[in-house]
């Protein structure tokens, strides 16, 4: 819920304290399948998705714009040709506007409450984190 050097700031200080050793919190990663499977639990709600490891010559990153994109041929295109990387969509239980990266960076970009903030992540992103940890 900070900027990336207070979160590095303090993951080092807890690393610090818990395991006596700095660089022992490093951040969540999610696999591009496991966040195609947070898209697909909603495909008709999702605003923008981008794609990295880009197989094709001299492009790095692709990335579509628009409601309704998983009807695309371009989608399933992308698809095959790179990995999910960042998806925004509309959570279908909350009515929030999420956009979440492969290192599980979270923005809700219709909520200002921290407190709803953290509920979210709790009960929608955390068991994303810990499925794709196994």
């Amino acid at each position: 819920m900070e900027k990336k050097r207070v979160a590095n700031f303090d993951a080092n200080k807890l690393s610090d304290i818990i395991f006596e050793k700095i660089g022992a919190i490093v951040e969540a990663k999610i696999t591009p399948e496991t966040l195609k499977a947070f898209h697909d639990k909603n495909p008709e709600e999702t605003k923008i998705t981008f794609f990295d490891n880009v197989d094709i010559p001299n492009v790095e990153k692709l990335s579509l714009y628009r409601p309704d994109l998983n009807n695309t041929s371009l989608f399933g295109e992308y698809m095959k040709h790179g990995n999910l990387w960042y998806v925004v969509g509309r959570s279908k239980e909350t009515g929030y506007v999420v956009g979440i990266t492969r290192d599980a960076s979270v923005t809700i970009f219709n909520l200002s409450d921290k407190g709803k903030y953290v509920e979210y992540v709790a009960k929608e992103i955390f068991p994303i984190i810990l499925a794709a940890a196994k």
